[in-house]
Formats: C-alpha cells, sequence, structure tokens
C-alpha cells in the first residue's frame, strides 16, 4: 500500500532500525540495548511473563528487570492508536506502581516506555539508561543513582544493533551516531495521521515529557532530549516530500488536530538531524 503513494518504493534492510522480540527470527534487539547498557542484567531478564498481585490481577510486561523493580515497555502502534490499549497502558503502570505480590509482600515496578518510533541516538541512550534512572533511583534503591550510560556503551549497542548504511555491501556494523536510523515514521503506515485524539496526546507528550517532582526533591533534570523532536519533525517532511501528490499529506499528518499542529510549529534545527533517514545513502554526507 505504502509502495502505491510515494515516489519510490521505501526498503529499509535488516540491520537498519531498532526493534522488540522477533519470535520467528529469534531477535530481540531491545533485549540486546538493555544487556548492553545494564551488563549485570545478562540473561536475568524476564521477557513476557505474568506476574501476578495479591487482588487477583495479571499482567505481562515486556521486559521485567527484577533485580531492580524495573519493567521495560515496547510500544508499538496499538499503544496509539487504540483508545483501549491507551487506558490499558495507564491502568498497567499503577499496577506496577502499587504492585503487591500473591503474599502480600510489596514489590512496585518502575516502569520505562520505548515508543516505536525512537531509536538508539547518543541522546535518547543519556536519556533512558542515565537520566532516567537517576529519577528512578530517588525512590527505588535498586538501581544505580548514577544510571549505567557510558559512551562505551553506546558504540557497543549500536554496533550490535544496527548496519553501517553506508556501506554498499550491508557487512559493516554501526560505529557512529551517524549511521543510527533517525528516530521518526521510515516508510510505515503507522504514522501519526492513524493515531486517536489521546494517541497525539501522548506522543506529544513522548517529545516533551520533563521531570516535574524538583520541588519534591528530585535532582535528577531529566527531559526528553530537544533532539528528537527535530529528527521526528524532519522524518515527516521527507515522508511528505516522497508522497506523489502533494495533496494527500494527510495521509501522514493529523492535518486538522490542533495539539499536533500547535506543537510542530517550531522551526526545524538542522544542527540535530544528521542522522540516517533510509533514503539512498549516496546523497548523504559522509
Amino acid at each position: 500500500m505504502v509502495d502505491e503513494i510515494v515516489k519510490e518504493p521505501f526498503k529499509l534492510r535488516r540491520g537498519g532500525e531498532m526493534r522488540s522480540t522477533n519470535k520467528k527470527k529469534g531477535q530481540d534487539q531491545m533485549k540486546v540495548c538493555i544487556e548492553t547498557f545494564i551488563p549485570e542484567m545478562k540473561d536475568k531478564i524476564i521477557i513476557d511473563k505474568t506476574i501476578n498481585n495479591n487482588a487477583g490481577r495479571r499482567f505481562r510486561p515486556d521486559y521485567l528487570l527484577e533485580d531492580l523493580n524495573l519493567i521495560f515497555e515496547y510500544n508499538g502502534m496499538q499503544h496509539y492508536i487504540n483508545p483501549f490499549k491507551l487506558r490499558g497502558d495507564d491502568i498497567k503502570k499503577e499496577f506496577y506502581a502499587n504492585h503487591t505480590d500473591k503474599n502480600g509482600i510489596d514489590k512496585k515496578y518502575d516502569t520505562i516506555r520505548w515508543p516505536y518510533f525512537f531509536q538508539l541516538t547518543k541522546p535518547i541512550a543519556k536519556f533512558v539508561f542515565r537520566d532516567l534512572m537517576k529519577h528512578f533511583s530517588e525512590e527505588n534503591s535498586q538501581i544505580n543513582k548514577n544510571g549505567y550510560y557510558s559512551d562505551e556503551k553506546y558504540y557497543r549497542a549500536i554496533g550490535e544493533i544496527y548496519n553501517d548504511p553506508f556501506d554498499l555491501n550491508r557487512k559493516k556494523k554501526a560505529t557512529e551516531e551517524k549511521h543510527v536510523l533517525s528516530p521518526g515514521f521510515h516508510g510505515t503506515r503507522e504514522v501519526p495521521a492513524t493515531f486517536c485524539d489521546k494517541g497525539i496526546e501522548r506522543f506529544i507528550k513522548d517529545l516533551s515529557w520533563k521531570c516535574d517532582a524538583k520541588d519534591r526533591g528530585c535532582p535528577c533534570n531529566a527531559k526528553v532530549p530537544e533532539s528528537i523532536k527535530h529528527q521526528i519533525k524532519r522524518s515527516l517532511d521527507l515522508y511528505c516530500g516522497d508522497l506523489k501528490k502533494n495533496e494527500e499529506k494527510w495521509l501522514i499528518i493529523p492535518e486538522h488536530n490542533e495539539q499536533y499542529k500547535k506543537f510542530f510549529k517550531f522551526v526545524l534545527d538542522e544542527k540535530y538531524t544528521n542522522l540516517f533517514y533510509g533514503r539512498d545513502p549516496s546523497t548523504y554526507k559522509t
């Protein structure tokens, strides 16, 4: 379907993007990412397993780090287009944050969401594995108060997850941040135009969240990196430019949602956009 509305078919090859569990192919890049930044969790992450509480409720987190009282949730398209899924996410988050096991023992979990349009840029890696860890460590003593990020881990992680898109033989692994696919939307039908109203609210919050607990003594100063909204906007601009018909931008962006239009009024800053956007690598400056 996408190939029919764009000027040239868009094909993103294997090793091009961050994905969650793919049982058929035996791949789990999200797990690889977590274990690279938090190596003490290697082979300890509980994946897609139901947890119960003493009230008889059950949920199945994507990635449970039991030793850290921490959960990672990979949020795919359904978490933005389906209002019932969004409501379910709120219920799950409350369940995890106030969890009491079957024996009546408190076992509360912090939750980190990874939206499907995120990619492992260096600012996002620092935000997730340093800033959010500092944020949660204020009340969760199991998490290292300094977080888990280092540049060494970052380059190891992108080398595990991404290929070098400028290597035409597709044999080299990523070694630089510019080899990483930009956060955003690339040749997919899972675009903001498909989001429900609450999904758009979540999308904008994903691009603008910051810690509001400073008045309660939280010193983390965590906030979503400024770069990501520019990278997202760039990906959407490119996608709209790919369309055969300029008047069909409504297929990509929600043209009549005021909240969306207001948020994306900012001027694109190209200092944030030196990443790979899935087009012909020969068109990029190296």
